[in-house]
């Protein structure tokens, strides 16, 4: 950080805190994140990447990331985005795993304003449980803080802790891993979702026991999150599957594990809901126990894996078991083949998990190059259904919403005449190129420290009303406001053909140009 913590103005060297909002730091304050990986032998570390983030003067941060060659002595700067293979050691021999370098600009995606620009360093992850109040007394103690703090008012802050942690109860391992992962868009004026998953937002397991906004994947009676039953949580599946709607949507290109197992051990442990209507399929339990007793013949095997490929929530529950290699190899190979031809792209979209990583649908990812759709002439009529398809795309939810309820987004109508194809694609992937006036983001930051961020409803002498990301307005009391300012940002988020093909994208190019 700049300056040693005297300076007369507390804002040029100091942080301001917040106990659970995001922290505000000084022009000037560098962020340093380095990551190593085992070699062979396992007995010592190579460096592979190196981010460093700068707050700079204004509002606002800029990042840059450093690739390290293989010897380990010198590194180059990141100006494009990469997905590698790369090699690291550990007791059992080595292993390859994908690494994503991202550039400069991809780091905006995720340190932006609705996220507070610097991710991780905040009260709750900082604070790490300890009694005597860890780092965040250190900071106290040497003056890092523009407020005045208690070791007191410290103790009584959240601590966030391991995946791993046995000391820590199992709700607290689980929310804290969904804040440490989700919440830097699962937040006020983040993602348009109903799901907020900061670690005080999710205490209450009646407000993630709600339906989701964006889809349901084909989900009979799905939530966010169903207490008791993991396979209509929205939250898990979205964990569990590849394509389109998989989170995290950035940078996430193998399965966690120990993540996955941690999410569905919480909802498994929650208290079902008694309503019977939201009671677990009982005989989709019944089937999956059937084929983990290995010893079903060969003809009801296959009757009881295409029952359970008939909706979602039972080839998830399938999925499971495979996933868990909790049935033979031969009922193993027999469901993955099915669900791979299956006619649901949810279904699908779970199981291709199972297939080799050179086999797998070529899907366009992040920064692609415009030229491997823009090859393609595309269909409109495809692109229509699935421009309303909601489990695919949210396009709908912000462009073209119901009579009665306010416009996220600019209308589509006409569209076609307004811009050619290239010029379409370049918007939806760069949706901050050019921002509509009456679109342009703003941030409302009030003297306590909560940030709002959204579109400008209406203003007045007495107060500003903002109508965020999920399409909720809030108001803000004129004289609570510290600071309002418009962000360069648009509200609709990049990436979002990542989980396409490159011929689906031109075919939602061909339906958006067609509209005259």
């Amino acid at each position: 950080m700049p300056g040693n913590g005297n300076d007369p103005d507390a804002a040029t060297d100091r942080i301001t805190f917040s106990e659970r909002d995001a922290w505000k730091f000084p022009p000037g304050t560098v962020f340093v994140q380095h990551f190593d990986l085992p070699t062979a032998d396992g007995k010592s570390f190579r460096p592979i990447e190196t981010r460093v983030l700068v707050r700079h003067t204004g509002e606002g941060v800029y990042g840059v990331s450093y690739r390290w060659n293989e010897a380990g002595d010198d590194a180059s700067l990141v100006t494009k985005p990469e997905l590698v293979t790369v090699s690291a050691g550990d007791s059992n021999g080595i292993d390859e795993r994908k690494w994503q370098f991202f550039d400069r600009q991809s780091c905006l995606a995720c340190h932006n304003a609705n996220a507070g620009f610097i991710l991780g360093v905040n009260a709750r992850q900082l604070n790490g449980g300890d009694p005597h109040g860890g780092q965040l007394s250190e900071l106290r103690r040497a003056n890092y803080f523009r407020n005045t703090l208690s070791e007191n008012q410290l103790r009584q802050i959240d601590a966030l802790v391991a995946p791993d942690d046995a000391d820590a109860s199992l709700a607290a391992r689980a929310r804290s891993y969904l804040d440490v992962n989700c919440s830097a868009c699962h937040r006020e004026g983040g993602a348009r979702s109903n799901f907020f998953a900061e670690f005080h937002r999710t205490a209450d397991e009646t407000a993630l026991a709600t339906k989701p906004m964006q889809s349901d994947f084909g989900i009979r009676l799905a939530q966010v999150v169903v207490r008791g039953d993991p396979f209509r949580s929205v939250l898990y599946y979205r964990m569990a599957k590849l394509g389109q709607g998989r989170m995290p949507f950035i940078g996430a290109h193998d399965l966690d594990r120990e993540g996955l197992d941690l999410i569905r051990d919480w909802i498994e442990t929650m208290r079902p809901v008694s309503k019977p209507e939201h009671a677990r399929p009982q005989w989709q339990d019944e089937a999956i126990a059937q084929l983990m007793t290995n010893s079903v013949a060969s003809d009801q095997t296959s009757e009881l894996i295409r029952s359970l490929l008939a909706d979602t929530r039972g080839a998830f529950a399938l999925w499971q078991a495979v996933y868990d290699d909790a049935i033979s190899t031969a009922a193993q190979e027999e469901a993955i083949a099915l669900a791979l031809s299956h006619e649901s792209p949810h279904v699908r979209d779970l199981f291709e998990w199972f297939v080799d990583p050179r086999q797998r649908t070529s899907r366009l990812g992040i920064n692609f190059d415009p030229h491997v759709v823009l090859q393609h002439e595309g269909d409109p009529v495809a692109g229509r259904k699935l421009y309303e398809n909601a489990e695919l795309l949210s396009c709908k939810s912000c462009h073209d919403t119901p009579p009665g309820q306010p416009l996220i987004g600019p209308s589509i109508r006409g569209i076609g005449q307004k811009l050619d194809r290239a010029e379409l694609l370049l918007h939806i992937m760069q949706p901050s190129v050019r921002i509509a006036p009456e679109y342009t983001i703003w941030k409302v930051e009030t003297m306590r420290g909560r940030a709002h961020c959204g579109l400008l409803v209406s203003q007045s002498d007495e107060e500003v009303v903002l109508r965020e990301g999920a399409g909720q307005e809030h108001s803000i009391q004129r004289n609570a406001i510290d600071v309002k300012s418009k962000k360069p940002q648009s509200l609709m988020p990049e990436n979002l053909l990542q989980g396409l093909t490159p011929v689906e994208a031109a075919d939602l190019l061909a339906y958006l140009e067609s509209l005259e």
